[in-house]
């Protein structure tokens, strides 16, 4: 939060009192190692912290109650998932997600849409992206080439294909050159 309060004043300006600023935007004030509760007044949210994957700081919270997980952006549905955190580790998104759902029923929701049928096609097109990053790299073919034709039979499943898989593979080439 702290990193992106500049972001937030600029792109969520009109969701905050006016004149929008960076102290308008609340950060958490504890940290999560592994697990927290949170008692919220006769009902508790688990917090679970990730091992770095989508990102260096992914984050679910199931609701016992409810039956609810909400999976954040370990999980995405029709919307490309961007690599923030590490491809290798992507993978783990859907290995941490069937772990939670599994355990604790099939109420998740993730950071994007619903969660039914969102595993197997973020972990096809994750698995999709790294063979062909690796395979690029061992016949020492262009970054630029790449781009194009990395993935490309997942382009129509994805939704912000042209702004975020550019990135990713970009991401996946600086991670994976040195395996």
């Amino acid at each position: 939060m702290d990193r992106s309060r500049d972001f937030f004043v600029t792109q969520y300006a009109g969701d905050m009192d006016s004149p929008p600023s960076a102290e308008q935007v609340i950060g958490p004030d504890r940290l999560v190692e592994q697990e927290l509760t949170l008692d919220l007044g006769g009902r508790q949210l688990l917090l679970h912290a990730w091992p770095k994957a989508h990102t260096d700081c992914d984050l679910t919270v199931y609701d016992a109650p409810s039956g609810t997980l909400w999976t954040g952006d370990l999980l995405f549905r029709e919307r490309l998932p961007a690599l923030d955190g590490s491809l290798p580790a992507g993978s783990r998104c859907s290995t941490i997600l069937r772990k939670c759902t599994s355990n604790r029923g099939a109420g998740a929701r993730p950071g994007y849409r619903d969660l039914k049928s969102a595993i197997v096609p973020e972990r096809r097109y994750l698995q999709a992206l790294a063979d062909g990053v690796r395979a690029d790299l061992t016949e020492a073919k262009p970054l630029e080439e790449a781009i194009e034709q990395v993935a490309a039979a997942e382009k129509s499943h994805w939704l912000l294909w042209d702004n975020v898989h550019p990135r990713n593979v970009v991401h996946a080439f600086e991670e994976l050159e040195w395996e």
